[in-house]
């Protein structure tokens, strides 16, 4: 599946995993509508990779 074919489903709720990542523990999820302080958050993918570890990654116009 393509990131063009995956991005509707994450900004739909959904968590994307790859068939060939370890186990289905690794995924990659769209987190949105969230504020720090009443200031809006702007969107970001969290990714589950190896050893229990998230990373962020933000990716503006990818997400529009």
């Amino acid at each position: 599946m393509t990131f063009e074919q995956v991005l509707p489903k994450l900004k739909a709720g959904a968590k994307a995993v790859r068939a060939n990542w370890g186990g289905g523990e690794e995924f990659i999820v769209l987190v949105s509508g969230q504020n720090y302080e009443g200031i809006a958050v702007t969107p970001y993918f969290l990714i589950k990779v190896l050893h229990e570890a998230i990373v962020f990654g933000s990716q503006q116009d990818a997400m529009r």
